[in-house]
């Protein structure tokens, strides 16, 4: 009788045991991987969010970015804020459009001249205008006898949509 429990200990108990406790570390795995899931659910919706706030942001840099069949109104826009500001006509030219995947960019050279708070004005509006721009390579120079008119030199970046992607 000794034996019989001997060998059932051996050949059906112990293996048993071994079973159970392989099945009971693969179940403790799996409601690990089934908590830390409910926890995604969570970061899923950050990353929607934050999806969302990007998708909404680069539609509103295509609209202010436009197209570039309305850059000819930008030169009229870029004289009006001269003019609004008190600086003389400004003397606009335009450089090589450079072209990247998903935009163009139009370096402007931009000059005219008139008193710092004018220049500072036109400065502040061109800021604040709708397209979107860099100003770049900033240059003022006190002319005139009485060194009060001030000649303003500038590059400006102007971007649009590459509207050749196809993407």
């Amino acid at each position: 009788m000794a034996g019989i429990a001997a060998a059932y200990l051996l050949l059906v108990f112990v293996p048993g045991q071994r079973g159970i406790a392989e099945l009971e570390a693969e179940l403790a795995e799996k409601q690990d991987y089934v908590a830390g899931a409910s926890d995604l659910a969570g970061a899923i919706a950050q990353t929607e969010e934050q999806l969302h706030k990007a998708r909404a942001y680069n539609a509103a840099w295509t609209e202010r970015a436009g197209a570039l069949h309305r850059w000819p109104a930008l030169y009229a826009s870029i004289h009006d804020l001269a003019t609004a500001a008190g600086t003389s006509p400004p003397r606009v030219e335009d450089h090589p459009i450079k072209t990247y995947q998903t935009l163009r960019r139009m370096p402007l050279a931009l000059s005219c001249r008139g008193s710092f708070a004018e220049v500072f004005g036109l400065l502040e509006r061109l800021e604040a205008y709708r397209a979107a721009m860099w100003e770049h390579d900033l240059k003022l120079t006190a002319t005139g006898e009485d060194r009060e008119t001030v000649q303003c030199e500038l590059t400006l970046h102007v971007f649009a949509e590459n509207s050749g992607n196809s993407n």
